[in-house]
Formats: structure tokens, sequence, C-alpha cells
């Protein structure tokens, strides 16, 4: 297992509207509780992901949430030297960004820390669903803890979820990434079950929104967005000038099981943190199974997985691109191991797209 995706805490001080991690978050908000808790089990995850890593020359290491800056960063920063000094370790973070303070901006200098931060949009309106517990837009905090690690020459990345507040709000956008140069991954958010879905772009929406960004950058004469700065965008031209491409991101990976694994404080451990607290993705605590047993645990669900997939998908052209897409996508929407993601019919429309204007 090279990847933990470590579940900080299960609270949150934001109440993202369309949060696939609503039901999970905890009603009290505290660091104290987020700290205390995290540091009374310090020595006990240490173990855990040492067992989990097993004997691979290195790892990666995801706090995760949550959101995981309720944990003190002197706490953090004590994790970070005791696993650190048991195994090459490379560290990430993926935060809302509301809780970023020089302190954590040290560890994240010391251990080389990947920062992801949420954010969606060009301003307030944009980024209306992700709002405080008690109320109130995140929206400005964040741009001044971006600001924040750029003056500290710390690298990061903006996860944008795309939704009915952007639809027509394309050209904002476009600039606002322009103008702050930032890295984005832009992804739709996907209806649930058991969610609210009233924010959720319909197909047909997101192409069109997805399309005329795409028309903005490749028209735009002055390059002010390099193609790398969108993630999508940079998948979409490799696709097409790249005969053997192959896309390496997890949700389109026939072995997301393998690599990624969900951990938490208790040693409880998920497929995915995206499905924790899903029994159908449940695996056990580590700390009363061994590696084997896990192991086997992993292949089952994975046969289960690709068996569905490959009856479903397999004469699909983009199969070895997508593998049926993100499962937590998909099981989010359907509540089936074997269902391929609502992205799958999105993403080949964009690759036929890309490659008509791109070859042109």
């Amino acid at each position: 297992m090279h990847t933990i995706v470590f579940r900080t805490t299960n609270e949150c001080n934001l109440r993202c509207k369309y949060c696939y991690d609503n039901s999970n978050h905890d009603s009290k908000i505290s660091k104290r509780i987020a700290t205390d808790n995290f540091f009374n089990n310090l020595d006990y995850i240490v173990k855990d992901a040492i067992k989990l890593y097993g004997n691979i020359n290195y790892g990666k290491f995801i706090f995760h949430g949550g959101e995981p800056l309720l944990v003190d960063a002197k706490v953090l920063n004590e994790f970070c030297k005791i696993l650190s000094s048991k195994l090459p370790i490379e560290f990430s973070v993926q935060t809302n960004g509301t809780l970023i303070t020089k302190d954590y901006i040290d560890l994240f200098k010391k251990y080389k820390f990947k920062v992801g931060i949420s954010l969606d949009g060009a301003n307030e309106e944009q980024n209306g669903a992700r709002i405080y517990k008690e109320g109130g837009n995140s929206f400005n905090t964040v741009i001044s803890k971006m600001n924040l690690l750029k003056q500290e020459q710390i690298k990061f990345g903006v996860i944008m979820s795309i939704n009915k507040l952007h639809i027509n709000r394309e050209q904002e956008l476009y600039d606002f990434i322009a103008n702050n140069e930032i890295n984005t991954n832009i992804r739709p958010i996907f209806p649930s079950l058991s969610g609210d879905n009233s924010l959720v772009m319909s197909t047909t929406e997101y192409l069109t929104f997805f399309k005329n960004l795409f028309e903005m950058w490749y028209n735009d004469s002055e390059k002010r967005v390099k193609t790398g700065q969108i993630l999508e965008f940079a998948n979409l031209v490799r696709s097409v000038v790249l005969d053997n491409y192959t896309n390496r991101c997890c949700e389109c990976s026939p072995n997301c099981f393998m690599n990624f694994i969900s951990l938490d404080a208790s040693g409880e451990v998920y497929a995915c943190n995206r499905l924790y607290n899903i029994n159908d993705f449940y695996y056990g605590n580590i700390r009363n199974m061994s590696i084997e047993e896990l192991e086997n645990k992993i292949n089952r669900l994975l046969e289960l997985r690709n068996k569905g997939i490959e009856e479903k998908c397999g004469n699909c052209k983009e199969y070895r691109n997508c593998y049926g897409g993100c499962v937590a996508e998909a099981y989010s929407q359907f509540g089936l191991i074997g269902e391929k993601s609502g992205f799958c019919e999105i993403r080949k429309e964009l690759n036929d797209y890309a490659k008509k204007r791109v070859l042109m």
C-alpha cells in the first residue's frame, strides 16, 4: 500500500452544501477535541501506517478529513517527525484553507508538503456553497490564506467543484485562474442517493460550461492560462497528441483499491475516504487483522468491481483510459459497486470535442 489517505478528524468548520461527507461530520467543532483525539492515538497511528506500508521503499501520507487543520500544528509536526524517522514519506494535505497559519506553513516547509486547497471559483457568488457551519462565505478567508502561501513560496493546487452557481460564469473563472496563476482541478459535483442535489449540473450544462472554458483557453492568443494549470485541459490535449496516453489519476485506475487506503485515528480502514462509513467498502480495523487478511479483502472487492465494469464498459473505446471512472462517484449516485461513474459519458464527449478542436 503506497498511499494512505488519513482521516485526521471527522470534524469540519465548514458545511459545504454539496459535501459528500456531511453525514460524518461531528456536531461539535473544536480544535481541542480534534487535537486531543489525534494526540491520544498518535503512537497507534504511526504503528498502523508502518503496518500498512509493509516493505515498500517509501510511502505517501495524505492528511484529509473532515478538516485536517483542526488538529494543532505542533501535534501534526510530532507525528511527521516520528513517521518520517521510520520510513521515507511524502506528506500531503487536502484542506479547505481557512485555518492556515504561520505554524502550519512552517510544518509544510519542514516536511515539503504537497498542499491542496478547496475553492469554488472567482468570487463569493461562485463559492456560495462553501459556507461556515455558523453561516457566511469562506471565499475571502481562503484567498487571504492562498496569498500567504504565495508569500511563503509554497506551491499549492486548487480543487474546484463546479455546480449550478458556475453556469454562464466561465469568463470570470478563466480570468481568475489566469490572474492568480493557480493550478486547478476542475470537477463537477455528482448527484447522490442521500444528499442535496439541488446544485448538481445536468450533463448538458456541464458539457456546455467546460467546452466554453476550453474555447477561452484555445482562442487565448496570449495563453494567459497554461495548459497544465487546468488538469482536465492537460489530460484532454495529451489524449489527442499522444497515441499511448493513459490517464494516471486514481479515478481512472483499475487498481485504485490496491494503491490507496483510507485510515482513521481508531485504526478503521476503508477502500477510500469518500466511502467512509459505508459497509460495502469497510475492511475492518488494522489493529485486529493481518496484512494478508486485508489484502484478501482488497482483492475480493477489486474483483467484484472490475467484473461489473468489464461487463458494462469492456467494449467502450475509452475503457482503457477510464475503467468506469471513480468508484465513489458511481456508488454515491447508484449505490452499486459495479456501476460506472456519471462522469464517463462526459469524459467521452469532451475527448471527442478536444480532438476535433486540436486536430482541425
